[in-house]
């Protein structure tokens, strides 16, 4: 054989070198879309796979509010069915309210006609300064002020003893009405206060407080667009409610305390109003200026029951009673009173303050400050009203917007 045949056979066939490339080009962008979709495909699969776990738990943490919301509804209607009265002591418990109401009309009524013969009597001792050649006749009906304003003064004292008395009735009647119930409720209702029983209404304003919590948590998960708009308006009405009841628990108190100065006042003033007063600094300071300072007292511990926040709330009622200047006794009534409580007190300098007039100033202080209880009472009574419209226009629109959630809820669930 010819030897370049030879090597001719020999020689191996390659293939070309262009002819791979653009094979292994071409297969390469077809391996990539592979991988793409490959990939796309498990993205989408965990993305599906999250939602419908979201879509779980939100069935599951609505079916446990619906199920909680309705505990709480049948709680808190049983409450209020067992706090209706039944029978006999229904009937004792309304005619003793309908008694209670009539006192406190008639207290109000005696305060109103004291407060009249008081602006009287100040209005004869400022004429005193104008007309002393009638020094005769101003003694005279002065006298007969004062024997009309101690007849009311007794009067009024009976009233409050009354008041008080169909007060104590009535609590005692509602907590024969209202037993502290056991704890056999729902499990999920239950709640622990030092003992196994609780009080029915601290009971009921608890759930309440807990259903206006539950409420507001659920709207982050209710798929709506009027969600956060219904949870910020809920919101907003819920602390109204709670500052309306912090406000008049506020005044409550401060209204119990010028009671107390009041109920004082009206014993010093019946001392000093009746026919056996002698017009004496030592009968004054032994019978009259104790229960002043008693009443003064009480006035400025009124004053500290009002908060700041109260007074920024409101503005026409708060600062009347948090700021508060009540009629103070002369220097020399003050240090004379000192002195009596010593045993060897000198009697000659209670004369001495007699005669530089001293011991009218003080009886008169005592005037001023009954008015000056009866003018901050009224204003409680004003301001208490105000509060009680505050509460009624926040729950109500707090009621509405309840309403609203649930048929929110009702579709979001449905």
């Amino acid at each position: 054989m010819p030897l370049h045949l030879k090597n001719a056979r020999s020689v191996t066939r390659y293939p070309s070198t262009t002819t791979a490339t653009s094979n292994l080009q071409d297969s390469i962008p077809s391996r990539s879309s592979e991988n793409k979709r490959s990939k796309s495909l498990g993205h989408g699969g965990r993305a599906s796979t999250t939602s419908l776990n979201d879509q779980i738990v939100n069935a599951t943490v609505k079916s446990q509010f619906l199920q909680r919301y309705e505990e709480m509804n049948q709680e808190i209607e049983r409450l209020h069915r067992q706090s209706q009265c039944t029978g006999m002591d229904k009937q004792e418990l309304e005619k003793v309210e309908s008694e209670l109401q009539k006192t406190k009309k008639d207290s109000k009524l005696m305060l109103q006609s004291q407060k009249a013969l008081l602006e009287k009597i100040v209005r004869q001792d400022k004429k005193q300064n104008y007309r002393r050649f009638f020094w005769g006749n101003h003694e005279k009906r002065v006298r007969k002020l004062k024997k009309e304003l101690n007849s009311k003064l007794g009067a009024s004292l009976s009233v409050d003893a009354e008041l008080h008395r169909l007060e104590r009735q009535s609590v005692a009647l509602r907590d024969v009405c209202l037993p502290s119930m056991d704890h056999s409720g729902s499990g999920g209702t239950r709640e622990q206060s030092g003992g196994d029983t609780m009080d029915p209404f601290m009971r009921l304003e608890s759930l309440k407080r807990e259903k206006q919590s539950l409420l507001c948590s659920f709207l982050h998960t209710v798929p709506s667009s009027d969600a956060q708009e219904i949870q910020a308006r809920i919101s907003m009405h819920v602390s109204e409610m709670r500052a309306c009841e912090c406000i008049r628990n506020q005044v409550e108190k401060c209204a119990a305390l010028y009671r107390e100065a009041l109920q004082k006042l009206c014993a010093a003033l019946s001392d000093l109003t009746s026919p056996e007063y002698t017009s004496t600094m030592k009968e004054f300071v032994a019978n009259c200026y104790p229960l002043a300072i008693e009443a003064g007292r009480a006035i400025e511990a009124a004053s500290l029951v009002i908060q700041p926040d109260t007074c920024r709330r409101y503005t026409k009622y708060a600062p009347e009673l948090m700021h508060v200047r009540a009629p103070k006794f002369p220097q020399a009534i003050s240090d004379f009173a000192r002195r009596a409580t010593r045993p060897n007190s000198d009697t000659a300098s209670g004369q001495k303050v007699e005669e530089i007039g001293k011991l009218k100033m003080a009886e008169k202080v005592l005037i001023l400050m009954q008015r000056f209880i009866l003018d901050r009472l009224e204003i409680i009574e004003r301001w208490s009203l105000q509060i009680s419209k505050d509460w009624n226009r926040s729950e109500s629109s707090y009621r509405k917007l309840e309403n609203q959630l649930q048929q929110e809820i009702g579709s979001g669930t449905g």
